[in-house]
């Protein structure tokens, strides 16, 4: 079930995003004059600063003034140089002079870019790890407790420690499993190459590790807290989380009071992490490895001191 569900998300939102690398850029604009484009431009109400544009979410911006054209290029968009040419023609017919209109282009570095669709994927691979560590956490210390496993494991030589571990290093490969699956599922569906670099392999599996176990130790909090409700709770956990991370629906349809939200959402930190791991500069570096070191070592101390909890609770009973 942890590896078939985000498959069907990947089918799900991969047929819905398909298109999206045939989708037409986006293109936002100012102009001191009263320019005719249609729709598929955003017109800016002020002239944006170098740095409002490299924070924006379009792929170029125009800037029409005193008969000159800047166009800031964000990501390579080379099929946008038609809507360049229809925006400079239409600059230049909304002016009562005919004078000629000067177009200078820069091209500003803001790291690589992904496509609507390979955005929707690597948010299911998000998922997917939700899924493994949210699902396991629940089953291990909320259902097998139930069903008595823990009893049983005190006839054997386990130890803890050993115990801990055999749970973790299940559950990542489970995310290595499915996250693989998924990037291969990309390429021959949707024909999105999302296939890891040599280079940042490291950085894959190290995003992968600290998921699965943020997911897990999350996981463990629901079955500590609500016990046999655990089940249904999860599930209510996994809904709340898809919406509230921004992994497949944008944070800017919720209510800006609803917005912080997204920041105690694991999904959300570790989408950012596969983005940067494909070049995307959603954090820094630093701000990467404190995020993975964070995520595995709550997710080891929650697992290797809830599985010392239970074995000594059977030892008592």
């Amino acid at each position: 079930m942890n590896i078939a569900l985000p498959v069907v998300f990947l089918i799900l939102f991969g047929s819905i995003f398909g298109k999206g690398d045939d989708q037409k850029p986006t293109i936002a604009f100012y102009s001191d004059l009263d320019v005719n484009v249609g729709t598929n431009y955003v017109r800016l109400s002020n002239i944006p600063s170098v740095d409002e544009i490299k924070s924006m979410e379009y792929d170029a911006v125009i800037v029409a003034v005193d008969d000159k054209i800047d166009v800031y290029v964000k990501s390579p968009i080379d099929l946008a140089q038609g809507e360049f040419e229809f925006f400079r023609l239409a600059y230049a017919s909304a002016k009562s002079e005919k004078k000629l209109v000067q177009v200078r282009t820069h091209e500003l570095n803001v790291g690589r870019s992904i496509s609507e669709l390979e955005y929707t994927l690597l948010g299911v691979i998000t998922i997917s790890f939700l899924s493994i560590g949210l699902n396991a956490g629940v089953r291990v210390y909320s259902d097998y407790v139930r069903y008595g496993l823990f009893k049983r494991f005190n006839v054997t030589p386990i130890d803890p420690l050993r115990l801990s571990m055999c749970v973790m290093s299940a559950q990542i490969i489970t995310g290595i499993i499915s996250s693989v699956l998924n990037l291969f599922l990309s390429l021959v569906l949707f024909g999105a190459n999302l296939f890891v670099p040599p280079n940042m392999l490291w950085a894959f599996l190290l995003a992968v590790v600290a998921a699965v176990m943020i997911n897990l130790a999350l996981g463990i909090l629901v079955a500590l807290i609500f016990k046999k409700a655990a089940p249904a709770v999860s599930q209510l956990v996994f809904t709340i989380l898809i919406f509230f991370s921004g992994v497949y629906f944008p944070v800017s349809i919720l209510p800006r009071y609803l917005r912080i939200a997204t920041y105690l959402t694991p999904p959300r930190y570790v989408h950012l992490m596969l983005q940067k791991v494909y070049g995307v500069e959603t954090l820094s570096w630093g701000y990467f490895w404190f995020v993975s070191v964070a995520f595995i070592l709550i997710g080891a101390l929650l697992t290797g001191l809830t599985t010392r909890k239970f074995l000594r609770m059977t030892n008592l009973t």
